[in-house]
């Protein structure tokens, strides 16, 4: 692993940090759920194995406020990969869905996807907009064709429109959309979103009115490994921030202002991530609480009984400044051991065959 400072707290936290601390049942939860599902942004300064993210910027619009992107095609060499399939075809009734949808559809979406990029503007829980840029090697014409029959078993066949000579099909009026894009690109998303990523597709729009000149999230990007697997960067969007400020036992993490980073599981699984927030003091209160439940964890007697307790070694909870840095190192083995102990556990609970 590499070598990274093991000094959770930059100074000392004064008393107004103190006061705001996080309540340790709090912590290590919202900094997973904060890394996951976080409403998730560049310029040129990509790594290898960006240029599909680059180019997929470019198609999305300026007011861009978070994103996130699945190399599909790197993840596929990965061994977490090849597991999710062990698990997928050791279901019967999950891999006898999967072969349908291949037979209705006639293509393989694990095998034949290779990026998927998502961006999102700061009020998408209020306007519904986004845009998903799906890139392959499948016939982009299979998927319209897929949804035109899965709309029709639904019995909702989709309906049909033209903008910039472009055919954009929709279950219903408010979306979403679907349009394909060139060969080997397909678009999904909000009316008015779409109409912007066509009229960048087209030329319509200068580069500058995309994503990929938005300096707001220049430096997000600019710090994200975007050569991972996956990777994401956004503001903290307006209703995430009213709901983390309803919720007073979680202190100081209401003032997350925004939040990057990737995950790399070519090697094992490795989760980079940085938190930005209001303040240095905020950033250290959050910083001592995560390693003091952290602690608590490796302790606790079930992860001594789930066997987890060593794996917990892995994770660390570091700050500079006004960011909260997040790093989780696992191998392949280490992984490989963790799923046979948890099954074996689950399996002794009556759990699983």
């Amino acid at each position: 692993m590499s070598s990274i400072p093991r000094s959770s707290v930059a100074g000392s936290v004064g008393p107004l940090a103190q006061r705001r601390l996080l309540r340790p049942s709090a912590l290590i939860s919202l900094a997973l759920v904060v890394i996951a599902g976080m409403s998730l942004a560049a310029c040129s300064r990509f790594r290898s194995g960006s240029l599909a993210a680059r180019d997929d910027l470019a198609l999305v619009p300026s007011e861009t406020a978070a994103l996130f992107m699945l190399n599909v095609k790197q993840a596929r060499q990965s061994r977490i990969w090849q597991k999710l399939l062990e698990a997928r075809n050791n279901d019967p009734p999950a891999k006898q869905a999967y072969d349908q949808f291949i037979a209705k559809c006639g293509f393989d979406p694990v095998q034949q996807i290779d990026s998927l990029f998502v961006a999102v503007p700061a009020n998408s829980a209020e306007n519904k907009e986004y845009a998903m840029l799906l890139r392959g090697t499948y016939d982009p014409k299979l998927v319209v064709q897929c949804a035109q029959r899965t709309a029709s078993d639904a019995g909702e066949p989709l309906t049909e429109s033209k903008y910039q000579d472009i055919t954009l099909y929709a279950m219903q009026k408010p979306g979403p959309y679907l349009a394909v894009l060139g060969k080997r690109a397909v678009a999904l998303g909000g009316q008015a979103w779409m109409h912007k990523v066509i009229d960048l597709h087209l030329g319509k729009l200068p580069v500058s009115a995309s994503a990929r000149d938005n300096r707001s999230l220049h430096t997000l990007l600019s710090r994200t490994r975007t050569g991972d697997s996956f990777f994401w960067a956004g503001q903290t969007s307006p209703q995430m921030l009213a709901r983390l400020r309803q919720f007073t036992q979680l202190g100081a993490a209401a003032a997350l202002q925004s939040s990057s980073g990737s995950v790399d599981i070519k090697g094992g699984l490795f989760v980079r991530a940085a938190l930005d927030f209001q303040s240095a003091a905020d950033a250290n209160a959050i910083t001592e609480a995560a390693n003091q439940q952290l602690q608590s964890l490796k302790s606790d007697m079930r992860a001594t009984l789930l066997g987890v307790s060593n794996y917990l070694n892995e994770v660390r909870f570091t700050s500079q400044g006004a960011q909260l840095h997040v790093e989780v190192h696992l191998t392949d083995q280490q992984i490989d051991d963790l799923i046979t102990q948890v099954s074996t556990v689950a399996k002794s609970m009556g759990f699983g065959g």
